[in-house]
């Protein structure tokens, strides 16, 4: 028996709709269609019905914020996370559009990748040098000094690159880590893309919503990526950071000293 679809009207109230609406107009960005896309999303709906409900209830975490306030972080979260597609983190492979997906090399890979790019980047440098005359007729030798400059400081990103993750790889070795998270080289493979995006929305949901928010962040992800399948709970768990937003010295900051409420 197929599960009917939800309704957008009982999922989320009349001041959200308005909002989400105008995502939909003639002017819309592409940004704002990937935004109305998840917030339509089936199983987006079914999971954020019950979650608006215990947002707007819950007095923990959120104690002063009236009920405009909380439907408008909902409203950013999911707004944001549409955006998170968009980067270009560290230790991806560079793409030139947002429909190319997100690769990233394994740690021994990137190693292996920063040292060869700082070795050609030297040799290129001097082949430079001895050939820019010879080509001055088609590229200028103001150009070609350009290019040495660039090259050098390539050289010099690489080279200190390279140094640095020689070091946490060493660090992450000692304390028996495979890669700490959200630094280049510490995730690779077919899930590398889900697994950094998952990572990117759970800090949007921990910073907007207050809250780990385990099946939201899993709903948004999959919508996010068109999949049709979400990631199990269990790995969920194993990528989202268990923090929130608590008050330090007059501001929020992220803690890792609690346990989900909303969540449950």
């Amino acid at each position: 028996m197929t599960t009917p679809s939800p309704s957008f009207a009982d999922t989320y109230p009349p001041e959200l709709r308005e909002r989400i609406e105008l995502l939909a107009g003639d002017e819309a960005t592409p940004r704002d269609r990937r935004t109305l896309a998840i917030f339509e999303d089936d199983e987006v709906m079914r999971t954020a019905r019950g979650y608006i409900a215990r947002l707007l209830d819950e007095g923990e975490h959120w104690r002063g914020e009236d009920r405009l306030a909380r439907l408008d972080a909902f409203f950013t979260f999911i707004d944001e996370a549409a955006r998170t597609i968009e980067a270009q983190p560290p230790g991806s492979h560079l793409r030139y559009n947002t429909t190319e997906p997100l690769v990233f090399s394994t740690p021994g890979e990137l190693q292996n990748d920063l040292a060869a790019a700082s070795a050609h980047a030297l040799k290129l440098t001097a082949i430079v040098e001895r050939t820019a005359t010879a080509v001055s007729a088609h590229f200028s030798i103001s150009a070609a000094y350009q290019l040495i400059d660039l090259l050098d400081a390539f050289y010099e990103a690489t080279a200190t690159a390279t140094a640095n993750h020689v070091e946490n790889r060493r660090l992450d070795k000692a304390a028996g880590r495979a890669g700490a998270p959200g630094l280049p080289g510490s995730k690779a493979g077919k899930s590398a893309m889900r697994n950094w995006l998952m990572g990117q929305i759970a800090t949007l949901a921990a910073y907007h919503l207050r809250d780990r928010a385990v099946e939201l962040v899993t709903e948004v992800t999959r919508a996010l990526m068109n999949d049709a399948e979400p990631v199990a709970g269990s790995t969920a768990r194993e990528i989202i950071p268990n923090t929130r937003l608590v008050p330090a010295e007059g501001a929020w900051a992220l803690s890792e000293d609690w346990r989900d409420k909303i969540e449950q």
